[in-house]
């Protein structure tokens, strides 16, 4: 297993809780233009529904998460 990558800290708990934030963190951020067009889309589209978006957008990143770190376990 000495292969076996070893994946960052959640920045989210259970709870929903972010954690403080390390330059590692910071390091292995992307700009919204890195993303995938799919998930660009549908961020845009959320922010475009009004009141409420940004908590559609955090649901949508979280699903986005869950389903990287799956991929990459």
């Amino acid at each position: 297993m000495a292969n076996r990558k070893l994946l960052p800290e959640p920045l989210i708990d259970e709870n929903g809780e972010v954690r403080e934030i390390t330059a590692e963190d910071v390091a292995r951020f992307k700009p919204f233009s890195a993303l995938p067009q799919a998930e660009q889309k549908v961020l845009l589209k959320l922010r475009a529904t009004g009141h409420g978006w940004q908590g559609r957008a955090d649901e949508a990143l979280r699903s986005w998460l869950a389903r990287q770190t799956a991929h990459h376990a």
